[in-house]
C-alpha cells in the first residue's frame, strides 16, 4: 500500500471516530436541566414539559415503524396504568397521529403521545435512535437515561440506577 493511500485511510478513519464522537458526547449529562419543549398532542394542545414540574417524567422516543418500541410499548402501557402519579410523554417521530392511533388501537387514550415532526426534541435530546428514555424528576433535572428496548416490569423509580447511553 502505498504511503499517500495509508495516510487517506488514516484521516479517514479519524474523521469518522471524531464525528461519531460528536454525536455522541454530552447525550446525557446527569444533573443537567432537561431541555424544556413544547409539542402538540392528538387533541391539538400544546404540551410543554414545564407543564409537568413538581412530577416524575419519562420522555419517551420511539416510532411504529420501529420493531423494539412495537416490542416495548404494552410494557410501557402497563407501567403508566400501574404508575398514574408518574408523567410519561412518549414521544413519536411519526407523520400523523392516524399512525399512532392505528398504532395503539384501544390503547391511544391510555399513554400521553407528542408529535415531534422534524424531530427538533430529538435533536435537543441528541436522541439518534428509538427507543430512548429519559428520566426527570421532580425539579426537572435529569437522573437517568436508556437507550434500548426497556423491561418496565422492572423499572423502578426508587432504585438508583446507571446511564446507559
Amino acid at each position: 500500500m502505498s504511503k499517500k493511500l495509508a495516510i487517506i485511510l488514516v484521516v479517514a478513519a479519524l474523521i469518522l471516530l471524531w464525528n461519531t464522537y460528536s454525536l455522541y458526547r454530552d447525550r446525557f449529562i446527569p444533573g443537567a436541566i432537561a431541555p424544556e419543549f413544547s409539542l402538540q398532542d392528538a387533541d391539538g394542545n400544546i404540551v410543554a414539559l414545564s407543564d409537568y414540574k413538581g412530577s416524575s417524567v419519562i420522555v419517551h422516543f420511539w416510532a411504529t415503524w420501529c420493531p423494539t418500541c412495537a416490542k416495548e410499548m404494552p410494557g410501557l402501557i402497563k407501567f403508566q396504568k400501574n404508575n398514574p402519579d408518574v408523567v410519561i410523554l412518549a414521544i413519536s417521530e411519526n407523520e400523523s397521529f392516524a399512525e399512532v392511533n392505528d398504532f395503539l388501537g384501544d390503547d391511544k387514550n391510555s399513554i400521553k403521545v407528542l408529535m415531534d415532526k422534524g424531530e427538533v426534541v430529538a435533536g435537543m435530546y441528541k436522541s439518534h435512535r428509538v427507543p430512548e428514555s429519559y428520566f426527570i424528576n421532580e425539579e426537572g433535572i435529569m437522573v437517568h437515561a436508556v437507550n434500548g428496548r426497556l423491561d418496565w416490569d422492572q423499572v423502578n423509580l426508587d432504585e438508583p440506577a446507571t446511564d446507559n447511553l
